[in-house]
């Protein structure tokens, strides 16, 4: 039987570099954070062959005194994590192992300069081996080179992705810095070419632009709410604007970036029935939460969160964004025309990360709200005037939508409004508006449940059962009626009246499923409002239809006046605007 022993301190590191150093844009993430932390105002980041040949993070941030440089290459050791209150954690880097797991894996030369000291020092660590303090030049702040990632662990070559990809990982990081910290300039060169670069921004709506450009500005809506002790803003792209990946997503806890399945499922459900199946949303998202309120040391990447009242959390984004996406009109189709007209302003909030400077956030974006003109009654200049000869007044009210013109194909309606022309699918756009009036309609009154004549017995297993019977309450709620039959059973008394044609067994089993994984039951809602738009789908205008003239401005004014109007409840748009602008340009009288 082989002995108990000790680890070497090079193997701990080299095991430690495997949990937080995976590929080279993991080592941009962690010397990017300490510059920020550091309290740089401007990062330089540098990469050769992908990062496989150099990395270099500058920045001119608070410096490391000579004498401490060996102490920040030990394990474990920071400047940010006060022993005495773990949980207050207000900066990026604190777990002190970023630097000597790089250092255990590669050649790494650590340069530095406080503003104090007469001039630079640096030090330098291959394979875990630190060497001795040298002078150096440079300017105040920090310089990190990593050259020959994984020269000393080559085994972890050859799960390196390609060139290309590291250097786009790199740009896909950098932006969520720089969004996450509009107050500092970023700037990356790669092969000696600069291929992003911004300076420091007056506000975050003036970074949002230079990352994300004017087209998701045109197609959001911005938000912005305070509960206890979370807040959230940012910006919610219309459903009509959206991706097939999640690339487009950019969430944020105390401006960490951070990928979370709470965070992510809320989005999900937010969108749910407002985006085709398979496409995802374009949204900024930032939330600034009591420290004590969020674990964000559950991996030592800390990308992962954990909060405390996850179900709070969910529910905040989930109204959040469905109420900023409820306004029934915008003034034009996502992707078809750009948004133009009144600021708005974003509050500040407070900066989550003491020592930084506060960041303001005063955002200009500018939305339309349309009011329809309340006619004014015309005066009568002299009371002698004979009532025959009064004329009515001429009485013109500007709708969002305009006035039916026509309808082609007994499929489309043409409107034409102040903007320019307006084209609707009369059956996506009927569609929206019977399942909001379905969801209407049974948010008025009690949800009408049907008790089973025989109970429906369901085998789950312990775990799921359990959760699922642990949501019991709110199922009652929502018209299903759970209760437990033994250990691994559970025993459905009542259903809602509007599932009566659906397999109970496979809701069942997809809601303990979902329940178990997720700690929620808004997939019943989701199921819900399925059954709600397939009935909506079936009761709507069918393509074909022809209309009249008043049948068609009825359907006008209804889109105005419905949540969600602008996509059908498969998430298709429901009409476009081409403005005289896009009019001119396609007769290129421009």
């Amino acid at each position: 039987m082989t002995k108990i022993h000790l680890l070497s301190e090079k193997t701990i590191n080299r095991i430690a570099a495997g949990e937080v150093i995976d590929r080279p844009v993991s080592v941009v993430k962690e010397l990017v954070e300490n510059a920020i932390d550091a309290g740089a105002k401007n990062i330089t980041v540098m990469l050769e062959r992908g990062g496989h040949n150099l990395i270099s993070v500058s920045d001119d941030g608070c410096g490391i005194d000579a004498t401490e440089l060996p102490t920040a290459l030990a394990r474990h050791a920071t400047s940010k994590l006060n022993e005495e209150d773990i949980n207050n954690i207000s900066f990026y880097g604190f777990r002190g192992e970023a630097l000597p797991s790089i250092g255990s894996v590669a050649k790494m030369r650590l340069i530095s300069k406080p503003s104090d000291a007469p001039h630079a020092y640096e030090i330098s660590i291959e394979g875990g081996d630190i060497g001795a303090i040298k002078p150096a030049a440079r300017a105040d702040g920090t310089t990190i080179e990593v050259r020959d990632i994984f020269s000393f662990t080559p085994v972890r070559l050859k799960f390196l992705k390609s060139e290309l990809s590291e250097k786009l990982a790199v740009l896909e990081i950098l932006h969520r810095f720089a969004l996450a910290n509009p107050d500092i300039g970023f700037k990356y060169i790669y092969e000696a070419n600069t291929i992003f670069e911004c300076k420091p921004a007056s506000d975050l709506n003036q970074r949002i632009l230079e990352i994300l450009g004017e087209k998701f500005i045109a197609n959001s809506r911005p938000f912005d709410i305070i509960s206890d002790n979370i807040a959230l803003h940012g910006f919610a792209g219309l459903p009509t604007y959206n991706h097939a990946n999640s690339s487009r997503q950019y969430t944020f806890v105390n401006r960490r970036t951070i990928k979370d399945k709470t965070v992510f499922s809320a989005l999900k459900v937010a969108y749910q029935n407002l985006i085709p199946q398979g496409k995802h949303p374009a949204l900024v998202l930032f939330m600034t939460i009591d420290p004590y309120a969020v674990d964000v040391n559950v991996h030592p990447s800390k990308v992962e969160v954990r909060f405390r009242d996850e179900q709070r959390v969910r529910s905040l984004i989930v109204s959040t964004l469905r109420e900023t996406l409820r306004q029934p009109l915008v003034t034009s189709t996502p992707q078809v025309a750009p948004i133009k007209a009144q600021a708005h302003t974003w509050q500040n909030f407070s900066n989550p990360f003491p020592g930084r400077a506060q960041i303001t956030e005063a955002h200009e974006i500018q939305r339309p709200a349309y009011t329809a003109p309340t006619p004014q009654p015309s005066s009568v200049a002299a009371l002698k005037t004979n009532v025959a000869e009064l004329k009515q007044p001429e009485i013109v009210v500007s709708y969002p939508l305009g006035e039916a013109k026509c309808q082609i194909g007994e499929l489309y309606i043409i409107a034409e409004n102040d903007e320019g022309l307006v084209i609707v699918d009369q059956h996506a756009a009927h569609e929206r508006l019977v399942l909001e009036k379905l969801k209407d309609q049974l948010k008025s009154g009690a949800i009408k449940s049907q008790l089973l004549l025989v109970p429906e017995i369901i085998e789950l297993g312990q775990l799921q059962a359990a959760s699922l019977l642990a949501h019991a309450g709110e199922l009652k709620n929502l018209g299903l009626t759970v209760e437990k039959n033994g250990i691994t059973q559970v025993m459905v008394r009542e259903i809602p009246v509007i599932f009566n044609n659906t397999s109970i067994k496979e809701l069942i089993a997809d809601l303990a499923a979902y329940i178990y994984e997720n700690d929620s039951v808004d997939i019943l809602e989701k199921k819900r409002d399925d059954i709600l738009g397939n009935f909506a789908c079936h009761y709507s205008i069918r393509s074909g239809r022809k209309l009249n003239i008043h049948e068609m401005n009825a359907v006008l004014r209804d889109i105005e006046n419905t949540d969600f109007a602008g996509q059908c409840n498969h998430g298709r748009p429901t009409y476009i605007i081409l403005n005289k602008t896009q009019l001119a340009n396609m007769f290129e009288r421009n």
